[in-house]
């Protein structure tokens, strides 16, 4: 795919309202509706659903590639992982509001992620400062330098990482939004243990993107 940035005619730190705006004058001439050529507005419009699209704009913003679609395999091995056992163990599906539960799931995940994010931003923040002032004796010798800077790099990727994840999240949570369960009497559970998010976030979260 050519520079969706270039399409559209915007700089890349673009806000929504600037693509918006740029979208809809670039339709406007190009529309097939209305004389314009399909193919170019076809390029248009996938410009403009990536760029809108969080994770797809971090992704090309970091590599220049198009981030494959690949939402439906992680929703159902999240589902398979965190929510599947979750029901298995709920005696009575009657009685429970299996919908709300899974809701509470998504954002009990997203907790631990953002307290886990948090934690390696302030780490990271306290070694840049010890780098900072780090002084070394021997000028050819910067090993101990260059290690700190590579575990920096390290939690750098981790927070990449941990971004897209949130932003998988939120998506999550759109689509159960749309859901409603009927229930014959609310009865009060632990939907979700710790074991089984414990275990999902091990698979996600890595010190490397696992899932572009």
């Amino acid at each position: 795919m050519s520079n969706p940035y270039h399409i559209l005619g915007i700089s890349k730190d673009a806000s929504k309202e600037e693509i918006k705006e740029a979208y809809r004058n670039l339709a406007k001439l190009h529309h097939p509706d209305k004389g314009g050529n399909e193919e170019l507005f076809k390029l248009i419009s996938s410009s403009y659903e990536l760029l809108m699209n969080d994770e797809a704009r971090i992704h090309f913003d970091e590599t220049g590639q198009v981030l494959r679609n690949d939402f439906t395999e992680r929703f159902n091995k999240f589902i398979d992982s965190v929510i599947i056992p979750a029901i298995h163990k709920v005696l009575n599906v009657s009685t429970v509001d299996i919908v709300s539960h899974i809701g509470n799931a998504v954002k009990q995940v997203k907790s631990e992620l953002v307290t886990a994010q948090k934690n390696i931003k302030e780490n990271k923040n306290r070694l840049e400062e010890v780098l900072t002032r780090l002084q070394s004796n021997n000028t050819s010798d910067k090993l101990l330098t260059e290690s700190l800077e590579r575990v920096s790099k390290q939690d750098e990727s981790r927070l990449k990482s941990i971004e897209k994840d949130v932003i998988f999240l939120d998506k999550c949570l759109e689509i159960i939004k749309g859901y409603g369960y009927k229930i014959d009497k609310v009865q009060s559970i632990k939907f979700v243990t710790d074991t089984n998010i414990t275990d999902w976030i091990k698979t996600t979260t890595t010190k490397t993107n696992t899932y572009k």
